[in-house]
């Protein structure tokens, strides 16, 4: 009696299946770290843009020149010299009446200067049913929060 011989290969289907899935994965890795992620939260934003004014006002007390924070519509970010925050597709960003979104050029939301002090109006960050308020101190150059609900 004679045995068939068991062959224990992939075949040319699964390998091009596994890679298939290898590429798939690659890929949503990839565009995920090139866009902000979903779950970003209101919170987030605010804390990184008191820290990067925090920043700005010790640079320019520092330097001894002014320094800016402002809305970068090419990036779609809040920036500064220390960096970019990126900011939720769905997120509206209002300066007076202003909406930020739809400007062309950058437009400077705070203004710290050497002596400490600050200048900038309130800009309201609105995210699904939240918003807040971020205010500039002019004479302390600190910014503050105020959170609030949309209806």
């Amino acid at each position: 009696m004679s045995s068939v011989p068991i062959y224990r290969n992939f075949t040319l289907i699964e390998i091009v299946a596994v890679m298939m899935i290898f590429a798939l994965g690659v890929g949503i890795a990839v565009s995920a770290m090139r866009r902000i992620p979903a779950f970003v939260t209101m919170e987030q934003v605010m804390t990184e843009v008191k820290q990067h004014g925090a920043e700005a006002r010790r640079t320019a007390s520092c330097q001894h020149r002014k320094v800016s924070i402002w809305y970068d519509p090419e990036n779609d970010c809040i920036a500064s010299e220390e960096g970019e925050i990126l900011l939720p597709e769905e997120m509206r960003i209002m300066a007076g009446t202003k909406n930020l979104r739809e400007e062309d050029s950058k437009y400077a939301i705070f203004v710290f200067f050497p002596d400490g002090s600050g200048q900038g109006q309130s800009v309201k960050f609105e995210l699904g049913t939240e918003m807040v308020t971020m205010v500039l101190s002019p004479l302390t150059g600190r910014i503050s929060s105020k959170d609030g609900k949309t209806d």
